[in-house]
């Protein structure tokens, strides 16, 4: 049975009752004006209408300008003027939304009567008959609910906003507003999105397009349903020739042409580790109060507040420091396998490296390699704590301790091992010590025991400075990590990010002067106002002659010892190697007088053996190597720089020992006295004979005596010189060319 003629017609006279319902609240606001929009009661004049602030991205900046990263939430918008919009794309989207716009004031009737006509004639709501300064109130001041009431607030502050603000102002404001689906809102955001460009390079087709989705967005999502929104495109190009805004034979050829969007990433995201770490200092770091109390209130201005975060990144020396990473080692997406699986999960082990420069006379962070790569790893490498242990490269610490306490790097140590240490109330007890590759080491300077990266001399350095001191210097210099004061201390088995490292030997190569490191600069707000600017705090840690001799030795370490590999081309340069317990973790530390840095090379998620070459890792052998590549390509096309000298500390002339009978090892047997010399068998009672010289040369006297030991100590004096000197080298050594660390760890 057909159903009743009657039936067919009621949801159009339901939608003429609404149509016509609207066109009454119309006529109504002529007459009467909602009380809750009068200003001071009894005084008839209306509030000004105040538009809230448009949500916008924030930028982070690197240190020469270029864009890092952009921070936002759901809401992607960049405000551009009206005057960067070109008059085509104004053109499509007036003609969709608004053809009257430039002659009505606030709301169109005839618009909302041809609305209510076409709604009639489709049985439903298909057009809305709202101009685009009645969307702009809803979209600032109002709700999206479909009530009367709304209605006519909506009518009344049309008008009234037309009044307050010019049609270039409404337009503008209106064009940075809209939401145009997947995030994107205003025009601009839409073009990036949508077709990868700036608003200014829209075509016409692509405008029709982005025009078309005003009305309904998620309706007609051109990803989600691109046939749906190729048709409402062409609707609103038809709209365009109706216009004016094309003629009919434009219309027809963009017809003919199709228009295809795809979501396009064209700014990038904070997904490296330098930006991640900015992010989280802007939403956590006490510094940056002014943002606001908690992560939470600082979510808004972060994502949605348009600030410029200026910082410290160095992007050439961040390529620089990656491709010193990726020639020295045998990477394939950042990481390397090593021998092993994980015993939880099955998968091969894993290995990778960090590296992070710190500038020593401002603290500011300029590279930050802190994994394989963010997209899969995303531990940041080189500032996570816990960190992990730094091997004899906290040795330095040690050196610093006893400068200041007024040793000599002349001072004479026992370096012999295996050796035994009392450890009170730890465990084990007696502490076993051996040193690298169970090497049995030998007396000497301390000096001449950094060089050889001497553990069973460190440990006893260690008691001999007092282990709590050498934990006070090493966060005196720099490190915020817990330490032990235990006599394992010098050997690196306490947990200690790369960037400390780094930090805390910047503040040896600043002669002492401490400066807290940092990532940002200053911050901007939407308007340009500086509201963070970041303030130097340099602090004299250590005095000038301290960090002196410990660079003076480290000079050494590099030149001829353990660190050979790190050496630059024309640059003096100071470093420690470091290799933990069963080569988990391998460690350079070094720095010149403008730049410190910290490679790190280890097990991503676990520590295990890395074997690399068939060996086990070592702190000279690729973490080195990478340092080298490094600073020698920052520092090619820099001045060289180099290091104060230190005063010389006269040394006290006995071996220094291990106070309160704590070192259980029997004391070295004294060296063997010199053998005669050969020249002389048994002393002369009597003058020697004249020795005749060659013809034409004055004859010479046999040495006597006195004259034969004076030469003998000279040369024994030039031998020691000869022995304890390090010989000056330009250029670094081929990888093969590496010094073996020695220690347990190195």
């Amino acid at each position: 049975m057909p159903p009743h003629p009657l039936r067919r017609l009621l949801p159009r006279i339901a939608a003429v009752i609404v149509a016509c319902g609207l066109v009454v609240a119309a006529s109504a606001v002529a007459m009467a004006v909602p009380a809750r929009l009068i200003g001071k009661a009894g005084s008839g004049d209306p509030h000004s209408i105040e538009l809230g602030p448009l949500a916008q991205r924030s930028y982070v900046f690197s240190a020469d300008g270029s864009l890092q990263a952009t921070l936002k939430d759901e809401e992607n918008r960049q405000p551009i003027p009206l005057a960067d919009v070109p008059p085509h794309v104004v053109n499509a989207i007036l003609s969709v939304e608004d053809a009257g716009f430039w002659i009505h004031d606030g709301f169109n009737v005839r618009g909302m009567l041809r609305a209510f006509k076409a709604n009639v004639d489709a049985g439903g709501i298909s057009q809305g008959g709202s101009t685009i300064t009645q969307q702009l109130v809803k979209l600032d001041q109002l709700s999206s609910a479909q009530t009367l009431d709304r209605k006519v607030q909506e009518l009344f502050l049309a008008s009234r906003l037309e009044k307050e603000m010019t049609k270039e102002e409404i337009l503008d404001r209106y064009l940075n507003t809209v939401y145009f689906g997947n995030h994107s809102y205003g025009i601009q955001a839409a073009a990036e999105t949508y077709f990868g460009v700036g608003a200014q390079q829209l075509d016409i087709g692509q405008a029709a397009l982005l025009a078309g989705l005003i009305r309904n967005p998620i309706n007609y999502n051109p990803i989600k349903y691109p046939e749906r929104a190729q048709a409402r495109r062409n609707v609103a190009i038809d709209r365009m020739v109706a216009t004016g805004a094309l003629t009919h034979d434009e219309g027809l050829w963009w017809h003919g042409v199709q228009t295809v969007p795809q979501l396009y990433q064209v700014l990038p995201k904070a997904n490296d580790y330098f930006p991640s770490e900015v992010e989280q200092q802007l939403l956590n770091d006490p510094a940056f109060a002014m943002l606001g109390a908690t992560p939470d209130d600082r979510r808004i201005p972060v994502y949605q507040g348009g600030l410029k975060v200026f910082t410290t990144f160095d992007p050439a020396a961040q390529a620089q420091a990656i491709a010193a990473r990726d020639q020295n080692l045998p990477l394939e997406n950042g990481v390397f396998n090593v021998p092993g699986v994980d015993p939880i999960t099955g998968q091969q082990n894993q290995a990778s490296a960090a590296v992070v420069s710190v500038e020593p006379s401002t603290g500011a962070i300029r590279t930050m390699v802190g994994g394989p790569g963010f997209d899969h790893w995303q531990f940041n490498l080189a500032t996570h704590v816990p960190g992990r242990q730094v091997g004899s490269s906290m040795k330095t610490f040690v050196l610093a301790t006893l400068m200041e306490q007024g040793y000599s790097p002349d001072d004479i140590i026992n370096g012999t091992a295996p050796c035994d240490m009392t450890n009170p109330g730890g465990t084990p007890n007696p502490y076993h010590i051996e040193n690298f590759a169970d090497g049995g080491g030998s007396v000497g300077t301390v000096t001449a025991a950094t060089l050889a990266s001497s553990n069973c001399a460190f440990v006893r350095l260690g008691l001999i400075a007092g282990s709590q001191a050498v934990v006070d210097m090493a966060h005196k210099l720099g490190i915020t990590s817990p330490l032990s004061a235990v006599p394992s201390l010098p050997l690196g088995t306490s947990d200690i990010t790369p960037l400390e490292m780094a930090s805390a030997y910047a503040t040896l190569a600043n002669d002492g002067v401490y400066n807290p490191p940092y990532m940002i600069e200053r911050i901007e707000d939407s308007a340009g106002n500086v509201i963070y600017q970041h303030a130097a705090a340099p602090e004299q840690r250590v005095s000038p002659q301290v960090a002196r001799l410990v660079t003076s030795i480290l000079i050494q370490n590099v030149q001829g010892g353990t660190g050979t590999a790190a050496r630059i081309r024309g640059q003096q340069a100071a470093g420690k190697t470091g290799t933990t317990q069963g080569a988990t973790d391998g460690w350079f530390v070094g720095y010149t007088p403008s730049l410190s840095t910290a490679v790190w090379v280890g097990g991503l998620g676990a520590k295990f053996p890395i074997i690399l070459g068939g060996v086990g890792i070592t702190g000279g052998r690729y973490p080195a190597r990478i340092w080298g590549s490094f600073m020698n390509a920052w520092q090619e096309s820099r001045p060289a720089v180099g290091f104060p000298p230190a005063t010389p500390v006269a040394p006290s002339g006995a071996m220094l020992e291990v106070p309160g009978g704590r070192d259980l090892t029997p004391p070295p047997a004294p060296p063997p006295p010199p053998p005669p010399d050969p020249g002389q068998p048994f002393p002369f009672p009597f003058p020697l004979p004249t020795v005749p010289g060659p013809p034409g040369q004055t004859a010479q006297a046999a040495p006597t005596a006195a004259t034969a030991t004076a030469t003998t100590a000279a040369a024994t004096r030039a031998t020691a010189t000869t022995a304890t000197t390090v010989p000056t080298t330009r250029g670094r050594p081929p990888p093969t060319q590496t010094t073996a660390t020695t220690g347990i760890p190195t």
